[in-house]
């Protein structure tokens, strides 16, 4: 079965209304913003941390149970937990080189991810709230939408892993242009959907990529 026996049809909704409310929340908070014609940026950081962090913590009662599981088991057998976190960031960055190498090959200049490009630009103009998004509200929401989400619809292993990883590479494809690093967001999260179905502990996820998008942040301010 691709959906799972019990309450299947509930769980498809659910994750379904999860994402579109992931969709609509950032045009949702830019609302009050637009009405109040609000421009102070610092007010807006503000503004803008609280509501995320409120979704988050939304996002969290949703999955409270299985979350909770998750870091009861990670603290429980710290050792395995940190190995499997350090293999796969260096299983991350790895993905990223060898795409990085390919493009270098066949373009025969170095190139660089409009994301990359983008976080770079963004962090430059307002540090606080771009660290925000890129070490907190991106890995947190998006691994427990993604992944804890659509586990939650798909029980096969297989339509997970590419239904999550599909729907994620489109979320990225929005925010880039269609080129060979499209191929390296892809399986990335290939990957990361891959370690979900197998540890079904989605803080470890959550960790490898709060950690992944630390040293990056660190290499942009460095």
């Amino acid at each position: 079965m691709i959906l799972k026996n019990k309450k299947d049809g509930k769980e498809f909704i659910i994750s379904l209304g999860i994402i579109i409310s992931y969709l609509l929340w950032s045009t949702f908070i830019q609302v009050p913003l637009n009405l109040l014609s609000i421009h102070n940026n610092k007010l807006i950081s503000v503004y803008e941390i609280i509501l995320n962090s409120l979704y988050i913590f939304i996002i969290y009662l949703v999955y409270k149970k299985d979350i909770d599981k998750s870091i009861d088991k990670t603290i429980k057998d710290k050792k395995k937990s940190s190995i499997i976190i350090l293999i796969s960031i260096l299983a991350i960055f790895f993905i990223m080189l060898s795409v990085n190498i390919s493009s270098f090959i066949i373009t025969k200049k170095i190139n660089i991810p409009n994301n990359d490009l983008t976080i770079t630009h963004s962090i430059s103009k307002n540090f606080i709230i771009s660290s925000f998004y890129l070490i907190l509200y991106s890995p947190i929401i998006e691994e427990l939408i993604f992944r804890q989400n659509l586990r939650k619809a798909f029980n096969n292993d297989i339509v997970f892993i590419l239904v999550s990883s599909i729907l994620i590479g489109i979320f990225y494809l929005i925010y880039n242009n269609l080129n060979i690093f499209f191929i390296s967001y892809y399986l990335v999260g290939l990957f990361l959907s891959f370690l979900y179905s197998k540890t079904n502990n989605i803080i470890l996820n959550i960790i490898t990529r709060i950690i992944y998008n630390l040293i990056l942040l660190a290499l942009v301010v460095l």
